[in-house]
């Protein structure tokens, strides 16, 4: 008695085939950026900036703690020496003892020199297309047909 031949499986045509490679590139391509974008934030925190391997928990972790580290030390410094003679105007110089993190906020954006003329930092790429909204990109909807009235 002949052996029976199990049904096969049809073979996915060839743009399903090309739908899933293109997706998978979209991902490893996704997962490459935010790896890197992790990596060069870990570099701007001293605490990690040294160790190899980190967490992208830890990461955030770190640079927060960073961030609030820097805020208490500006503070401090405005606190001690005063408003920097460019800033005078912005708040009443009595105020500095008893500056708000809005304030704080607010007198930070004045200190930061613009994108444009910072060159300390490289400057940052622009946002891919695909993480500049949360939306489900064209090609993955459901093409919904029209109908005439």
């Amino acid at each position: 008695m002949p052996a029976e031949k199990r049904p096969t499986k049809p073979s996915p045509c060839l743009s399903q085939r090309l739908r899933r490679h293109s997706k998978s590139q979209r991902t490893r391509r996704h997962r490459l950026l935010c790896s890197r974008e992790y990596k060069r934030l870990g570099a701007m925190v001293p605490a990690i900036a040294t160790k190899p391997k980190v967490s992208k928990v830890t990461v955030i972790e770190e640079t927060i703690k960073y961030i609030d580290e820097l805020h208490s030390a500006l503070l401090l410094r405005l606190q001690t020496k005063g408003l920097p003679q460019a800033l005078k105007g912005l708040i009443n110089t009595q105020d500095v003892q008893h500056l708000s993190r809005t304030q704080l906020r607010d007198i930070m954006q004045h200190m930061m020199p613009s994108r444009q003329e910072s060159s300390f930092y490289p400057p940052t790429p622009p946002t891919p297309v695909c993480q500049r909204s949360r939306r489900t990109a064209s090609f993955h909807r459901k093409k919904v047909k029209k109908t005439n009235h």
